[in-house]
């Protein structure tokens, strides 16, 4: 194997290994925040891309409408999302975050500065920013 080869394969082990701290993650961020991780992701699409039909939702994260729904049902029951239906069409319902979903998707956004500043402190000035860059340059490229 050559040296591009070696990088290649060492690169995907860690990426294995990153799944598994982004699922330890997961579960700490559902520990502190007492809900649950998908229901952060449902908080987060919901503030950057607004008003959405519940069905575009659920295209999005690829799960049933009805999977959709139970998990909202959650939601909502805790406070976090609302269901608001639609004033031209009853049949199409919207979602939008609530005070407390709001309030606790900012104290989520202060962890995540927290960790990146732990991981900024890691590492020289130029470690960090080629780091920012490939996570950017990631963040572009379809995966799958």
């Amino acid at each position: 194997m050559d040296i591009v080869e070696i990088s290649v394969s060492q690169t995907a082990k860690n990426m294995i290994l990153l799944q598994d701290v982004f699922r330890k993650h997961q579960h700490e961020v559902e520990k502190k925040f007492d809900i649950s991780y998908l229901e952060m992701e449902l908080i987060q699409f919901v503030l950057k891309s607004g008003h959405l039909k519940m069905r575009d939702i659920a295209n999005n994260f690829y799960i049933k409408l009805s999977t959709l729904t139970t998990i909202i049902d959650k939601a909502e029951s805790h406070k976090l999302l609302k269901r608001v239906p639609s004033k031209e069409d009853r049949r199409v319902v919207f979602l939008e975050v609530t005070k407390k979903g709001e309030d606790i998707y900012n104290k989520y956004l202060d962890l995540m500065k927290d960790i990146t500043q732990r991981i900024q402190k890691s590492m020289s000035a130029e470690e960090f920013n080629r780091f920012s860059s490939v996570t950017e340059k990631m963040l572009e490229m379809p995966l799958i």
